[in-house]
């Protein structure tokens, strides 16, 4: 998959859960507000979305990073 697009997917799945405007350089919790339950939805999406099944021990140690949208393609984009 493109960066770009896999870009465009993040964004697009992160917006759903919440109010604010989603850039790459958003941090997921102190930008977006983004809570335990929304990170349960972004998984469920990734995996719906991009066809990406990755484990909830290996989601919930990224979550800790609290990470950026960039970094959350990163993540995404090494595990594809």
């Amino acid at each position: 998959m493109i960066r770009k697009e896999l870009e465009r997917k993040v964004i697009y799945i992160v917006s759903k859960y919440t109010m604010y405007i989603v850039t790459m350089d958003s941090n997921v919790y102190d930008d977006l507000g983004i809570d335990s339950l929304s990170e349960a939805d972004i998984e469920e999406d990734v995996k719906e979305e991009l066809g990406l099944d990755i484990h909830w021990s290996i989601w919930s140690r990224f979550w800790h990073t609290k990470p950026t949208i960039s970094e959350l393609c990163d993540f995404i984009e090494r595990e594809l």
